[in-house]
């Protein structure tokens, strides 16, 4: 997972690029590690509402990015 790793230049030069979703109600992240993560991998970031840490298996937000970039 990301969030262990911290060579930070070589995860953002190894991707085309990279897009976050986070939620402020995530119970196993705070919403300030999903933001320092996306600041050091300059990521696209999003904050979701009411979302918790996904463990629903939905998130139409991502399959609507996915389509966009690809």
């Amino acid at each position: 997972f990301i969030v262990f790793l911290r060579d930070w230049e070589t995860i953002r030069n190894n991707a085309e690029w990279i897009v976050q979703y986070h939620s402020p109600s995530d119970q196993l992240i705070p919403v300030a590690e999903g933001r320092f993560v996306a600041e050091k991998l300059k990521s696209e970031y999003f904050e979701l509402k009411q979302r918790g840490h996904f463990m629903s298996g939905q998130l139409p937000e991502l399959v609507k990015i996915i389509k966009q970039k690809t």
